[in-house]
Formats: structure tokens, C-alpha cells, sequence
């Protein structure tokens, strides 16, 4: 017989798949939104994030596991008493996935969490992390032993606690601090937004904003450490104006490609960048995206030598509209599409598939069950999105490449940070998952 989760699951959505893609909302009447997704070489895929709904107690942290054809696999909510959110997924070899956010159900401040679960969703271990004061996990990837996840810290380091750093946890498969790195100057305001794990052992990527070092205000901020956590190098990008690194994907070429927002470079309001570095941190192209009005990348990632930038615009499209620009290995725009409806929609998650698709994930205002409903669309394998759920408009659209004015002014933080371990307390929690009044969303 069907257990209460496996019938949950299977009403948490209804979709309308199509042979060249898919797009499904997750919802019931009140707002649910993905931050994270992730996919297995099955071209399965889990996405999380956060809902009102299904018995959640004001917040809690939500998952779903979806089929390479788009169906459910299970959905489950997590969380305690308190406010429980997901900002990252990263799925595991076995079948299961690492979850990493926030919580304050656990501990006496909102801590930094993570979760593993299982093939089926059952949680196999979940710890909280933090100090006296505010900590969250906004970013975290798999390894072949455990996890390693990127946190803001106003507990830890020379910025706090009146203002935050950013913080590395690494830990085994069982959530075990194995160690940690707190990255930050005594000005503060120094966040790590983005890690990746990079292959053979080789280390870790953070991208963020940093504004103890760089040319004024918020920098771009990328960082290398080396697998025991101790920085390798550490570099600002800016402008003197609002420059902010989102996300942090590895470059087949052994370079990496940050993304987010700026208010320089000539920006009219705030513009999405891409910026392309070498293994050393040394630019080798930025460009900058953007309209009249604000638009913002959310995340990023390498497809073959190309690069795929996800966010949210106003300047195109029907509103506020979810967007996709695909890059080629020069910064050069190769193809870009809104995706939105009446209201708004964002995707603030992206994962590739072997087969050449993308699946982004997001939220979306115009479709689903009301509120804001957590949302996933995916391409075909010519990058092409198609919704066939929903009359969601697609549309290619001519993105404006404008000119980059002056170039970034590149700072070496690596003097002045102060990497060091934290004693992290790390404390075992118990959460719950799965709800038995999960409803259908969608229409």
C-alpha cells in the first residue's frame, strides 16, 4: 500500500508533459518557492525550497523529487515549530540529496541546517549549525564523503555580530563538522552566496559580495580554498558602484563563471552580469545584461563551453519575468528567452542535463494554486524552453549586450582575510517529513 508521503506526492501537481519539455507548478493556496535544484544522470531531478502550505508551521523547508518525464517522485515538508527555509539541493550518488538552509526551530537562533534524505525522501540525518547569534547555509554541494556548504555567519568572524561573513562548513556523510573556514573582514558585510565542490579533490569555489576589500560598496567577490579549507586565493571585481556576486559555476577550461547584479559598467538600474575568470581568478571576459529597468541573474552554469544565466527581468517580457541567456565561450549572447505570464516569475535554480537540456527552478505568480507557487521548467536538448502545462509565454527575445565602460577594478583580498576554523556548534535536530493533506496545485 501507498504510504502517506507516496500519496502526498502524487498530488502535489498536476502536469502536462510533453516530449520537448515540461513546466509544473507545485502548490496549494498558499506561496511555495524553489531556490535550489538539482539533477542525477538519469536526468531525475530534487528541487527545494520553502511552503505555507501542507501543515507547515508559518515556513517550512519543502522538497520535491521529480522523474526525468516530470512525474513526482515524493514531496516532503520539513521542519519544526519554528521558520524552516531550503536555499540549495544537491543530490547524491546513492539516490538521495543534501538540503541546506535555514531554521530556527532548532537551537536558540536561526541556524544554519542541513539535511540529508534518502531515495524516498526519508531523512537519514539533519543537523543544525550556528553560533549565539543569526546563521544560515544559503548554498551547499555533494561530495563522494559528505557536503560542503557556504553560510552567512553573524557569529563567527571579525565582522560580527553587527555585521556578517562568510562561513564554509565541510562535513562527512552523517553532517559531521569535519571543519570550517570563516572568510571575512572587520568591516563585515562579506557574503558567500555560491560552492562548488570542484573534482579530484581539488577544493572549493565560493562566489559572493565582499565589502571589507575591493573598490567601494559591494564587490564581486570569488574565492578559492583547498580541500582542508584553507585559502588558496581570494579576489574583489567592482566598479566603486552595488556589485554583487549571486552564484558560482566551475568552466569546463578550469576557469569559473560568476553571475549576479551591478550598478556600474553603466548600468542604467541594476543589470545582470557574467563574469569569466581563469583557475588563477584572472578575467577573462565579463558581460553585462540589462534593460531600462532592473534585471538580475540568479544563477549560473556551464553548458559544454557555453554558460547559462538564469534570473529575473523587467526590462523584457510581460512584467517581471523569469529569464535564460545563453552565452558563448567569448561572453558573446547566443539565445534568450523570458518565461512569465500576467504576473511574476523568477527561476533562481539551475541544473544541465547529459542530454544537452536545462531544468531552472523558481516560482511563479501567474499559474498554480495561489500566492507564489513553486515552479520547474526544462528544456529540450536544443536549450529551448517549452511549458506545456501552462500558457506560460516563451518568447525569444533580443537581450541587449550593452558596452562593459571601464574595467573592473580587481583587488587581491588574500592579505587581509582571516581564514581560520570555527567552533561550530553543531547540534543533531529532528525533523519531520511528509504531510498528509498535501493537495493538487496547478490548473
Amino acid at each position: 500500500a501507498d504510504t502517506a508521503q507516496d500519496a502526498a506526492a502524487k498530488d502535489v501537481t498536476k502536469a502536462t508533459i510533453a516530449s520537448v519539455g515540461l513546466a509544473m507548478t507545485y502548490g496549494g493556496e498558499f506561496s511555495e518557492e524553489f531556490s535550489g535544484i538539482a539533477s542525477w544522470p538519469s536526468g531525475a531531478m530534487i528541487a527545494a525550497g520553502y511552503t505555507q502550505g501542507y501543515g507547515a508551521v508559518g515556513e517550512d523547508g519543502f522538497a520535491v523529487s521529480v522523474s526525468s518525464d516530470g512525474k513526482p517522485v515524493w514531496a516532503g515538508v520539513f521542519g519544526g515549530k519554528g521558520k524552516e527555509r531550503f536555499h540549495g539541493a544537491a543530490a547524491r550518488s546513492d539516490g538521495g540529496a543534501w538540503l541546506a538552509g535555514e531554521t530556527d526551530s532548532f537551537g536558540s537562533q536561526t541556524e544554519a541546517w542541513l539535511v540529508r534524505v534518502d531515495s524516498k525522501g526519508k531523512v537519514a540525518a539533519s543537523i543544525a549549525y550556528g553560533g549565539e547569534f543569526y546563521d544560515r547555509a544559503v548554498g551547499v554541494d555533494g561530495l563522494p564523503d559528505g557536503a560542503v556548504m557556504v553560510c552567512k555567519t553573524y557569529s563567527y568572524g571579525p565582522g560580527t555580530p553587527k555585521r556578517h561573513n562568510a562561513m564554509v562548513i565541510r562535513t562527512d556523510d552523517n553532517g559531521k563538522t569535519l571543519w570550517s573556514s570563516v572568510i571575512g573582514g572587520e568591516k563585515g558585510g562579506d557574503a558567500g552566496f555560491g560552492i562548488v565542490a570542484l573534482p579530484k579533490n581539488a577544493g572549493f569555489a565560493m562566489g559572493g559580495a565582499v565589502e571589507s576589500w575591493g573598490a567601494g560598496d559591494d564587490d564581486i567577490w570569488l574565492l578559492r580554498l583547498d580541500s582542508k579549507g584553507k585559502l588558496m586565493w581570494s579576489f574583489a571585481y567592482g566598479t566603486g558602484a552595488d556589485d554583487e556576486g549571486r552564484t558560482v559555476a566551475a568552466s569546463n577550461d578550469g576557469g569559473f563563471v560568476v553571475s549576479g547584479f551591478t550598478e556600474g559598467w553603466g548600468a542604467q538600474d541594476a543589470d545582470a552580469f557574467v563574469l569569466k575568470v581563469d583557475s588563477k581568478g584572472t578575467v577573462k571576459w565579463l558581460t553585462r545584461l540589462g534593460g531600462a529597468a532592473e534585471d538580475k541573474a540568479t544563477a549560473v552554469k556551464s553548458l559544454g563551453a557555453d554558460t547559462l544565466m538564469a534570473g529575473q527581468t523587467k526590462s523584457w517580457g510581460t512584467g517581471t519575468d523569469a529569464w535564460l541567456v545563453r552565452l558563448d565561450d567569448k561572453g558573446t549572447i547566443k539565445k534568450a528567452h523570458t518565461l512569465g505570464g500576467t504576473k511574476s516569475e523568477k527561476v533562481a535554480g539551475l541544473t544541465p542535463l547529459k542530454d544537452g537540456a536545462w531544468v531552472g527552478a523558481g516560482y511563479t505568480r501567474s499559474h498554480g494554486g495561489g500566492g507564489r507557487d513553486s515552479w520547474i521548467v526544462r528544456s529540450n536538448s536544443a536549450g529551448q524552453p517549452v511549458c506545456a502545462a501552462h500558457d506560460v509565454v516563451t518568447s525569444d527575445v533580443k537581450v541587449s549586450q550593452p558596452k562593459v565602460t571601464g574595467a573592473p577594478i580587481i583587488t587581491k583580498a588574500v592579505g587581509g582575510v582571516k581564514s581560520h576554523a570555527a567552533a561550530v556548534k553543531a547540534t543533531l535536530v529532528t525533523a519531520k517529513a511528509g504531510a498528509d493533506d498535501m493537495c493538487a496545485g496547478g490548473n
